[in-house]
């Protein structure tokens, strides 16, 4: 599924942490930039904070997460290969050249 596209964090964009959390490891994100409040999960938010650091193609956020959580590859990879588009269509990340 992955296609090793590489993704960075969009340069335009501003995000602000809040603390809230739910059961399910949920956690809200503020873009300054586009004035919105953001729900997202816990695997999506370590991969906003990989992008903190640099751009990463899609495997390397793959072996990423592999390394941090016991979830089957397979599952994983249709995740994140969703959450990157949605992502993208949210103006949160962009892909690089």
């Amino acid at each position: 599924m992955l296609k090793h596209k590489a993704w960075r964090l969009n340069p335009v964009v501003n995000l602000h942490w809040l603390e809230l959390c739910d059961k399910n490891g949920n956690r809200l994100i503020f873009n300054e930039a586009s004035g919105k409040t953001h729900v997202v999960s816990e695997l999506c938010s370590e991969v906003l904070n990989f992008f903190q650091c640099r751009m990463l193609d899609d495997q390397q956020i793959l072996d990423r997460l592999l390394d941090m959580y016991d979830i089957d590859e397979e599952e994983l990879s249709i995740y994140v290969d969703n959450m990157l588009i949605n992502l993208d269509e949210l103006g949160l990340i962009e892909p690089c050249q």
